[in-house]
């Protein structure tokens, strides 16, 4: 008995790091680029209107409801955490830009006139469907390892309801002219610019680069981390 419960609480444990240092860099990005679109989109007052903006402010309502309940669980941890997922959005945020370019010059070649709103929209859609596909395997992988099933207690950091939301923006936004299927997953850049987005946000390399300037920024909370591991940190990423 107590063995079981000693592999469910390591398996808890790992998992739950996982989902704060993978998926919540994965879910910051999804919501940097909702916003972005959110931003984009009210700036033409013949596209800010009825459901388009409705849809538009419950996924951002949806995500503001994620990120409130995510970071009240980091205590004096808050800074550091907050700098991370900044130095993770500085580094995706160029790929996030040439995502959304190739994605817009797919649809400038079919001649569609809201070109650039359109790639804003496709933009968030697609990183936030990635973000919930993340907490999907991540889940999957812990159930497989462990037999332990922690769906239930994880599931808010789903963001479910974001990608509900921007499923229905989509339906409403990227209607073509007349009617073709645009299929971006047959346009070599935008694969490439997504494969690179994946890469980054999968790489320890990436994410341990990012936790060390978290941590430069707040040397109070070296605490949480051997001795070992920062110096290890300090030697790779020192300046």
């Amino acid at each position: 008995m107590e063995e079981q419960k000693a592999k469910a609480e390591a398996a808890f444990e790992r998992l739950n790091s996982l989902m704060n240092i993978v998926l919540g860099a994965a879910n910051t990005v999804a919501g940097k680029a909702v916003y972005d679109a959110r931003e984009h989109l009210a700036k033409d007052k013949h596209l800010w209107k009825h459901s388009m903006k409705r849809y538009m402010n419950e996924a951002c309502h949806a995500y503001d409801s994620y990120e409130k309940a995510h970071m009240r669980n980091f205590g004096d941890r808050y800074r550091l955490f907050l700098d991370y997922l900044d130095s993770v959005e500085d580094g995706i945020q160029p790929h996030v830009d040439c995502l959304r370019f190739s994605i817009k010059q797919v649809l400038d070649r079919h001649g569609e006139p809201r070109s650039s709103a359109m790639a804003y929209v496709q933009t968030a859609r697609t990183l936030v469907e990635y973000s919930c596909g993340v907490y999907d395997k991540m889940i999957e992988e812990t159930k497989e390892q462990s037999g332990m099933d922690f769906d239930s207690i994880m599931r808010p950091a789903r963001l479910t309801r974001c990608l509900h939301a921007m499923n229905m923006v989509c339906s409403v936004m990227c209607r073509t002219r007349d009617d073709t299927d645009i299929n971006l997953n047959d346009d070599s850049n935008c694969c490439l610019a997504f494969r690179i987005i994946e890469t980054k946000m999968t790489s320890e390399d990436f994410l341990n680069k990012a936790g060390f300037e978290a941590l430069s920024l707040n040397p109070e909370t070296r605490k949480y981390v051997s001795e070992e591991d920062y110096n290890e940190l300090q030697e790779k990423y020192g300046i």
